[in-house]
């Protein structure tokens, strides 16, 4: 600056040499003139004017939309300022700022500039107004459709038309708004002042819909669900009645489909465009047993269901009751995984644990169910009467005898283990025994149906 100053005639500063090039720029064609804070005298001298206005800065700091800006004041007048539209989910709080404002509260406000430059700012806070919600309702007969519930007014609502139903297309969109597009089955909307109900339009399809194979593989009795369908039709199965003492534990699949409920016999699944084979799988019902002179038998009379197995005169009320009666072929496989026909050894071991051939029956029949001998199940063994089927398909005894196979044969014929509540005397063995209180042992046609009682392997 030193050096600036000596260069310039008359020794005068640069702040005179701003004011000639500010009087060049204003074109000052009178004398005196007002060029800015500065002024050329009568004697051709540049200088600050003492009496001119004293100009200042105002910045305006402010998240609203169409704030006003700043700009340059006079000392002394009054400044308006706006702090613009909230951003949106938010509203005005107050000014803030190095001046008195009017009304800090107020986004359109006044305050008189200073002497100085000055910041003011616009400050927002979460609008605590609630947004009134209005009900959008998407009424369509497609599967999956979405966009209802409640919207801001100007919110953008999305609203989708599902799965067209078999046999049929998308069409349109009506309803008391604009759509954004309304052939097309997803679209949107700007949600007015108002609940709506906006209507997705089906047509008949102009393509044939082509249809796949459902194939249901169930051992339950009454299964449906098998058939021909349209892919992304809805398919309802359902796995049938169990198999006597089984219940039934879920589907599988292996075609990619996804069941509704896998764990229940009745669900639904979507149609793939492929054919698909689902599976209702059974397990066996649980299973009580007891433990008598070291071997595990089942606390009640088997009731899984075979060929060549029935229930006491062919009324499932009985299998409930008093398990199926077998046949010796039959029987010998009829027990589950685990589980299997016992011999007259394990038979002879149990009765020998229970008191003895003239007294086990007495502690191995059931409290109750007996015509006119129940037991103490003393061992929880529970024996129950089921009675017998002869080979010709007639039904005997049930509430008086049990009789039950045992894996051993003898002289072409199987062997059996039976207890009765008939009263009198009983000879076995060269000795004369109460009936009412033994387990008796024989054989029978293998043909004849009688209970069985598995023992765990």
């Amino acid at each position: 600056m030193n050096d600036l100053k000596k260069r310039t005639p008359n020794g005068s500063n640069i702040s005179r040499l701003l004011c000639l090039s500010a009087l060049l720029l204003c074109v000052c064609t009178e004398i005196p003139e007002h060029c800015g804070n500065y002024r050329l005298f009568l004697n051709g001298q540049c200088a600050e004017d003492p009496n001119a206005p004293k100009i200042y800065t105002v910045a305006i700091s402010s998240a609203g939309a169409g704030a006003t800006s700043g700009g340059n004041y006079e000392a002394g007048v009054t400044v308006d300022i706006y702090a613009g539209e909230a951003p949106a989910g938010q509203q005005f709080k107050n000014w803030t700022g190095n001046v008195t404002f009017a009304n800090a509260g107020n986004q359109w406000t006044t305050f008189v500039m200073p002497s100085n430059a000055v910041t003011v700012t616009a400050n927002f806070e979460a609008d605590s107004t609630p947004v009134t919600k209005y009900q959008v309702t998407v009424s369509s007969a497609g599967t999956g459709s979405t966009g209802s519930g409640g919207y801001a007014a100007g919110a953008t609502v999305e609203i989708y038309a599902g799965t067209a139903p078999s046999g049929q297309q998308f069409k349109n969109w009506t309803g008391g708004v604009t759509f954004n597009n309304a052939s097309n089955a997803r679209t949107t909307f700007t949600m007015p002042s108002s609940a709506v109900t906006v209507t997705a339009n089906f047509e008949a399809s102009s393509t044939p819909a082509i249809k796949y194979q459902v194939t249901v593989s169930s051992n339950g009795t009454g299964a449906t669900g098998g058939g021909s369908y349209a892919a992304g039709e809805k398919v309802t199965i359902y796995a049938g009645t169990a198999p006597s003492g089984y219940q039934f534990k879920n589907w599988t699949s292996s075609s990619g489909v996804s069941f509704a409920n896998s764990s229940s016999a009745n669900t639904t699944f979507t149609m793939p465009s492929n054919a698909v084979t689902v599976t209702a799988n059974f397990e066996l019902k649980s299973i009580d047993y007891v433990t008598i002179g070291g071997i595990k038998w089942m606390k009640k009379n088997l009731d899984i269901e075979k060929a060549n197995s029935w229930c006491y005169d062919d009324k499932p009320a009985n299998c409930t009751t008093y398990g199926r009666l077998y046949t010796w072929d039959v029987a010998r496989i009829a027990c589950p995984a685990g589980w299997h026909l016992p011999t007259d050894q394990e038979w002879t071991k149990l009765v020998t644990t229970a008191g003895g051939s003239e007294e086990a029956g007495y502690a191995l029949k059931s409290k109750t169910g007996w015509n006119r001998a129940n037991g103490t199940d003393s061992y929880g063994f529970s024996a129950l009467p089921g009675g017998y089927r002869t080979a010709g398909g007639k039904f005997y005894s049930i509430g008086d005898d049990g009789f039950w196979w045992t894996a051993s044969e003898s002289g072409g014929q199987g062997r059996r283990r039976y207890m009765t509540s008939t009263s009198g005397d009983y000879y076995y063995g060269g000795g004369v025994y109460d009936a009412t209180y033994g387990v008796f042992e024989g054989e029978a046609p293998k043909n004849t149906g009688y209970s069985v009682r598995c023992a765990a392997d």
